[in-house]
């Protein structure tokens, strides 16, 4: 017999999720009782459409890898002799300084070189998106895929321009910052993810052909992303669901990197204050729209600095 999950209703009248054998659980509810039974199938549909930029992202990095294998009729070298591949990848000598160099900071990041490049990156993508997609929406989880994909690329075009590079590995990289930064009170949780960073930077150190720069510039834009969502959080008094927030992130706020952005994100926050002060007595789901929309906000500041720097660098390599 095939395996299931199942939705059982708990004490605090909250759900958890058990993949048992099928069997049926027993609700109660006052006189009342009905039986709950919920598939894989059920969970996979509800989570695509709770999920639509994570899953679009993913079956976009999916399409976009048949078509440059059709166009160069390989596998693994996928992106040889594909005329999609030649003008989506980051490369310097094939940038120009207009739109052009603006869509390869993005376009980039669904190209991959081979199956297995696909595969690890489509399931770390799943993995952190659909956590962050469902925390802080999709409007959110969109900004943070365009920021940190230029943020990967700004990197790359400062320490690195003339390498030619694909994939959302920078992107994802920023995804596990974010992520770090939602589990700020749940430190096993905050220490395995920092593991898991440490341990792929590390991999990317000794392993030829992955882009450092690419990484670590996605990285850094995370980690402005998570700082500003949660700074966001504190001007307007909203959290996440279940979070606390140190007190050291405030004060992170005011020194994170860029300081255009941060002066922009002043004026975007005190009006959010406003917002949130005058929510506090609001039932759940407008303090959760409140929630995602300041962190909306927040993410777009800094998803607009990552674009600008990245355009000036492509105009400083190419001595615009």
């Amino acid at each position: 017999m095939s395996s299931a999950i199942y939705l059982v209703p708990t004490i605090d009248d909250d759900w958890r999720r058990v993949t048992r054998r099928p069997c049926q659980y027993r609700q109660r509810s006052g006189t009342c009782t009905a039986l709950v039974r919920v598939t894989c199938d059920d969970v996979l549909t509800r989570t695509i459409r709770q999920t639509p930029v994570t899953s679009g992202a993913l079956i976009a990095c999916i399409v976009v890898y048949l078509v440059t294998v059709v166009q160069s009729g390989s596998l693994e070298g996928n992106t040889h002799e594909s005329s999609l591949a030649a003008s989506w990848w980051l490369y310097l000598p094939a940038l120009t300084p207009d739109n052009e160099a603006l869509l390869r900071g993005l376009t980039f990041s669904f190209l991959h070189s081979g199956l297995t490049h696909l595969l690890f990156n489509g399931v770390m993508l799943w993995v952190f998106g659909v956590g962050i997609d469902r925390t802080y929406g999709s409007l959110a989880m969109a900004i943070i895929f365009a920021g940190t994909s230029y943020g990967s690329a700004a990197m790359i075009q400062w320490r690195d321009p003339l390498s030619l590079t694909v994939g959302a590995s920078g992107v994802i990289y920023g995804l596990m910052a974010v992520a770090a930064g939602m589990y700020l009170n749940n430190k096993p949780q905050m220490r395995a993810l920092i593991v898991l960073i440490v341990v792929n930077l590390g991999y990317s150190l000794i392993t030829p052909g992955i882009s450092l720069w690419g990484h670590i510039g996605g990285l850094l834009t995370g980690a402005l992303m998570a700082v500003a969502i949660y700074g966001a959080q504190i001007v307007t008094g909203v959290r996440g669901p279940g979070r606390r927030v140190g007190r050291f992130v405030a004060a992170g706020l005011g020194t994170a990197g860029m300081a255009h952005g941060v002066g922009s994100m002043s004026s975007g926050i005190s009006l959010l204050g406003g917002a949130g002060g005058a929510m506090m007595g609001a039932g759940g789901s407008q303090r959760r729209l409140i929630a995602r929309l300041s962190a909306s906000v927040a993410v777009f500041v800094v998803a607009c600095g990552a674009m600008v720097v990245y355009i000036a660098q492509v105009h400083s390599a190419l001595g615009v």
